[in-house]
């Protein structure tokens, strides 16, 4: 059905529980390119909803969507490669959980998103804001995570860092990044 749209309404169901509008801010970022870049686009987000989005919100029902695709002048210095240009990219926030129960669930997802992912990066900003970002990639994915402070990465793995500000150790036992107390 993509392929046939020149023009992709905002209310276009991507899943069962996701429209396009969930990725597009309601609409306020417009998809940008010919209609071939549109549908490949579109294609992307689709995938994203049913791979990534519809088993996290199985697991996590409290999950909210901060961002999707986004353009390269939504976010100043954001990388050229960045997956949200190109629809393979979502930023969610689980709603009432603190700092400790996001690092669990981004655990959680690594281990349980049935058909992959691209990369998972659990990001701290400040004291006290946390969200986890999902790529996932029709042509392959590459199971990555990372943990990033204040837009710094801090380390190919998931690192707990509490709202005090402290970062925990890994372990070293599982890229996980097992926190030590």
């Amino acid at each position: 059905m993509i392929e046939s749209l020149q023009e992709f309404p905002t209310e276009l169901q991507l899943s069962s529980r996701f429209q396009l509008s969930a990725f597009t801010k309601g609409g306020a970022r417009t998809l940008r390119g010919g209609a071939n870049s549109k549908q490949r686009l579109v294609k992307n987000m689709k995938a994203v909803a049913e791979a990534i989005l519809e088993p996290a919100l199985d697991l996590f029902p409290n999950l909210q969507i901060l961002a999707g695709y986004r353009q390269r002048e939504d976010i100043e210095d954001s990388s050229r490669r960045n997956l949200h240009y190109t629809g393979q990219a979502i930023d969610i926030r689980l709603d009432g959980f603190n700092r400790q129960e996001t690092f669990d669930a981004a655990k959680t997802l690594i281990e349980k998103l049935p058909y992959g992912f691209d990369t998972i990066a659990l990001n701290y900003n400040g004291k006290k804001s946390c969200w986890i970002h999902i790529s996932f990639r029709l042509n392959g994915n590459r199971e990555s995570f990372a943990t990033f402070r204040d837009h710094i990465k801090l380390g190919d793995n998931l690192q707990y860092i509490a709202e005090t500000g402290s970062v925990s150790e890994s372990s070293g036992s599982s890229r996980l990044g097992v926190a030590r107390a």
